[in-house]
Order: structure tokens, then C-alpha cells, then sequence
């Protein structure tokens, strides 16, 4: 149920296509062979969670890198971390803005703010999501601080390219910095690493 009112709202806001500097927004396809090979391979990991439709995706490249995509695994990957956000939420990353949407569709969520390190990823997708609550800023989320007396009742730190243990340093020092602000926080593709590793 959760994951049908998802794809309602970002079929609503529908980031286009489109090119800034090294970074593209481009639409993919994925194929009923294509689907049946990937969610064979998830079921041998036991990534059940993981599985992908048919159907046609929004990607954000850069480079030849697949950064982020709306595929249904990537979505419900949001889904724990938005259905529980309320009040004042900051979002490290914004890539295709798949966590923003969501966030900016509750009506107990009075404010998104959103820190990008890319300009150019600002430039593909805050047009298109522009709303009265949310804040974008060309920031790094390793050294933003936010102004004096502002508290998060949570925080969502999306800044990876992949699900790797690699990233638990980062993780890490980024739950540091931010629990001075913040009631509770997540990041993205913690929870499987721990599962995983």
C-alpha cells in the first residue's frame, strides 16, 4: 500500500530527462527478460527486497555512473525513513529527489531542508520540485552547519552511490555530526550492510 501511494506521488512530480555539466537524468527501460535475470539474482542473494517490475525508470548518471535510480527497490528503500518523518526533516543528498517527494507529500512534515554538493544535480531536479517547505542548499554535508536554535526531528543522510561497507565510515562520522541536531536519523543501505556484513 505504502509503496502505491510512493509511485502515485513521484508519477505526480516526474523529474524529465535532462543535462548539466557531467550529470544526466535519462529514462530507461527495463524488459520482461531483463526483469525475470535481475530478480533471479536477488533471490540467490536473498535481496528479495531488491526485485524490479517491467517497466520504464527514471536514472541520474554521472559520468557513466548509475547514481540512484526510481525503481521499485530503491523507492521502498525510502519508505522506512519517510512513513515515520513528521516536523522539520534534513536531507543529506538529492539526487532525483525520490526521498524529497515523498517527504514533501506528508502533510506532518512542515519543512524539507535538502544539502547538495552538486550544483549541477540542483540545477537538473529543484525546478521541478519547488514547494513553500522545502530549502535546497549547495552545501556539503560533511561541513554544513545549520543555523543557530534549528533542530530535526529527523534526518536522512543519502549521499552513496552503492550499498558497501565502505560507506560505514562515512555513515558514521556523519550520525556523529548531526546528533547535536537531530531526534533520530538513518542513512540509506545501512540496514543491509549490517544484514549483509
Amino acid at each position: 500500500m505504502w509503496l502505491d501511494k510512493a509511485r502515485a506521488v513521484l508519477r505526480a512530480t516526474e523529474i524529465p530527462e535532462g543535462e548539466s555539466g557531467d550529470w544526466k537524468i535519462e529514462k530507461f527501460t527495463v524488459n520482461e527478460q531483463d526483469a525475470k535475470f535481475f530478480n533471479l539474482r536477488c533471490d540467490l542473494n536473498r535481496e528479495h527486497h531488491r526485485r524490479i517490475e517491467p517497466g520504464t525508470y527514471t536514472r541520474l548518471m554521472h559520468k557513466k555512473a548509475i547514481v540512484m535510480s526510481d525503481t521499485p527497490a530503491e523507492v521502498r528503500d525510502q519508505l522506512m525513513f519517510t512513513s515515520g518523518a513528521q516536523g522539520i526533516v534534513l536531507v543529506n543528498g538529492l539526487g532525483l529527489a525520490v526521498t524529497t517527494r515523498l517527504l514533501l507529500a506528508k502533510l506532518d512534515v512542515t519543512q524539507v531542508i535538502v544539502n547538495e554538493i552538486s550544483q549541477d544535480v540542483i540545477n537538473l531536479v529543484a525546478k521541478y520540485i519547488e514547494n513553500e517547505k522545502l530549502k535546497i542548499n549547495h552545501a556539503n554535508a560533511f561541513e554544513w552547519k545549520p543555523p543557530k536554535g534549528l533542530r530535526f526531528n529527523a534526518v536522512w543522510h543519502d549521499i552513496w552511490n552503492d550499498i558497501c561497507a565502505d560507506n560505514l565510515p562515512d555513515m558514521k562520522k556523519l550520525h556523529r555530526r548531526y546528533g547535536h541536531w537531530a531526534d533520530c536519523q538513518g542513512s540509506w543501505g545501512r540496514d543491509q550492510i549490517h544484514d549483509r556484513w
